[in-house]
């Protein structure tokens, strides 16, 4: 029987548009990314040193380019979503791209709990680059986690994990990446939003009695068993 051939028709894209990682350029030479909205602080890294040399160079003769490379794949993707959150009164904030990065780059290294994402925003070389040299304090990445949890939920979070590690060519021993960093995205990403709203649950009944010694006392063993 003769097959008939039918003329084929390309079905334009209709899912949801959200951070479009799956369309976003693969990262090329480091460059300046400023942040050019007034709302926030400028996360730029370019101007940090360490010693003689600058903070780019370091990572590059440490085997890290991947990180630099990491960040400029950050920077190209919409993050409109998440900015729409902010006011323009009151003192400018972190940008979402820079405690967002720190949490990529945390999964990336297999330290996501609050604590540890804040440790290596003080002690990380890679973390400085991703954050601009900005300390991020544990409640202030609850804090976002908290803000952003419609938007940044497990399916998200394991998405860009497996686009980041596909993007970047990211292997077994760079950068602590195997398979199971992208399998256990969504269970990692879950207790880091059960930290993050225990967290918030403490501080806010601690605020509730401003006096009360005992609920403070509850409101920090609360934040231990966070930790």
């Amino acid at each position: 029987m003769r097959r008939i051939k039918r003329p084929t028709k390309r079905v334009a894209h209709t899912g949801p548009r959200g951070f479009e990682f799956c369309q976003a350029a693969a990262p090329g030479a480091a460059k300046r990314q400023p942040t050019s909205d007034d709302r926030f602080l400028d996360d730029d890294p370019s101007d940090i040193v360490i010693g003689d040399r600058r903070l780019e160079q370091v990572l590059r003769d440490s085997g890290m380019r991947w990180v630099i490379e990491l960040r400029q794949l950050l920077a190209s993707l919409d993050y409109s979503l998440l900015t729409v959150k902010y006011s323009e009164r009151g003192r400018r904030a972190l940008h979402p791209r820079t405690v967002l990065g720190l949490i990529v780059y945390g999964l990336c290294v297999k330290q996501l709990a609050l604590r540890e994402l804040e440790q290596l925003s003080v002690a990380n070389i890679g973390a400085w680059w991703i954050c601009g040299g900005r300390r991020l304090d544990h409640s202030t990445i609850g804090k976002f986690v908290q803000l952003h949890e419609e938007v940044l939920g497990q399916e998200f979070v394991s998405a860009l994990a497996a686009w980041v590690v596909q993007r970047l060519g990211l292997r077994a021993g760079v950068a602590s990446i195997d398979g199971t960093v992208v399998e256990s995205a969504a269970s990692r990403w879950k207790l880091v939003q059960a930290e993050a709203a225990a967290l918030a649950a403490a501080r806010q009944a601690a605020q509730g009695a401003p006096d009360d010694a005992a609920e403070h006392q509850r409101a920090d063993a609360a934040e231990q068993v966070a930790r």
